[in-house]
């Protein structure tokens, strides 16, 4: 996985810089996490809130699982709709995790369709501010 980072520090107009969906919300202090932070590294505080959006049209994703320290806590429950899944999680202690999810496509009955699965991960590293 690359080593790029994510910031979750808030920019010059008080937003964090990782990119925000319908699904989850991005504030002071919580962040969404979408299909394109893939190998990258995200930076929270504890306490702070970190929300998944994991979608791709003609896919469906698996729910996330922590790889590592337990440093988060899921506080909202994975909802799988239409392939699409979506999770909350609290930092709840200093350290480095990762969180990891699987992607395949949807394959309609009777048509050739390619068969594969991309691993989708996200490391987080949580400092005690």
């Amino acid at each position: 996985m690359a080593d790029s980072r994510l910031s979750s520090a808030a920019s010059g107009d008080g937003a964090p810089s990782v990119s925000a969906s319908a699904a989850c919300t991005t504030s002071a202090r919580s962040v969404c996490v979408t299909p394109s932070a893939n190998g990258h590294s995200v930076t929270v505080g504890v306490g702070w809130t970190i929300g998944l959006d994991l979608h791709a049209p003609n896919s469906v994703w698996s729910a996330p699982s922590e790889f590592g320290a337990r440093l988060l806590r899921q506080i909202r429950g994975v909802r799988l709709d239409g392939g699409a899944a979506e999770v909350a999680y609290r930092a709840v202690a200093p350290g480095r995790t990762e969180l990891r999810a699987s992607e395949r496509p949807v394959c309609p009955p009777a048509h050739m369709c390619p068969q594969y699965i991309l691993v989708w991960g996200v490391h987080i590293i949580v400092t005690a501010r």
